[in-house]
């Protein structure tokens, strides 16, 4: 479909409930940096079904994997400084890749990742329909305003979207998360 792999990100500051999980690296590099990741459903609740979360770099040659807990949280301590490449994966749900910085200044990262189920905007079986590509590039860009918290300019794009094609399924699914999210 047309909105593969797409992630709602913010950033939060962790509480206790969403540190539970611990990965350190096991690599003989100075320890510069932490990241917490919280995976959520759609609707903000702890995605309890267990996502398994992998961090890659160049600096490191292989990959540093674990499985998020109940409440959704999982933590990777003592990485080295540089860029990661995060993903997030779940049966059912769509696999959201993000990059990630760990600077040098031992500051703990923390990212809030929603899954997005598989389902979201599949094509039904009945007769095959367009979607206008000035109602995607719309929702694209109203995709990425809720990225960024920018809810305003959300609603503006996806009513554009909206308003050049009423029935297209994700634009109306992501005007529903902007509508969760005021």
């Amino acid at each position: 479909m047309v909105l593969c792999g797409l992630a709602l990100l913010a950033f939060s500051s962790p509480s206790a409930a969403q540190v539970a999980s611990d990965t350190r690296a096991d690599n003989d590099f100075a320890a510069t940096g932490q990241l917490t990741v919280q995976v959520q459903t759609l609707a903000g609740a702890a995605f309890s079904e267990g996502a398994t979360i992998a961090l890659f770099t160049r600096d490191i040659q292989d990959k540093q994997l674990t499985k998020s807990d109940h409440n959704g949280s999982v933590r990777f301590t003592a990485l080295p400084s540089g860029s990661y490449l995060m993903e997030v994966a779940a049966p059912g749900y769509r696999t959201v890749q993000e990059q990630v910085i760990i600077t040098g200044t031992h500051e703990a990262q923390s990212m809030v990742v929603s899954m997005v189920p598989t389902s979201v905007g599949a094509q039904s079986k009945g007769p095959s329909t367009r979607v206008s590509p000035k109602a995607v590039k719309e929702t694209e860009k109203g995709l990425v305003a809720l990225q960024v918290n920018k809810l305003t300019d959300a609603q503006r794009h996806l009513e554009r979207a909206l308003t050049i094609d009423p029935n297209f399924a994700d634009g109306n699914y992501l005007m529903g998360v902007l509508l969760l999210r005021q």
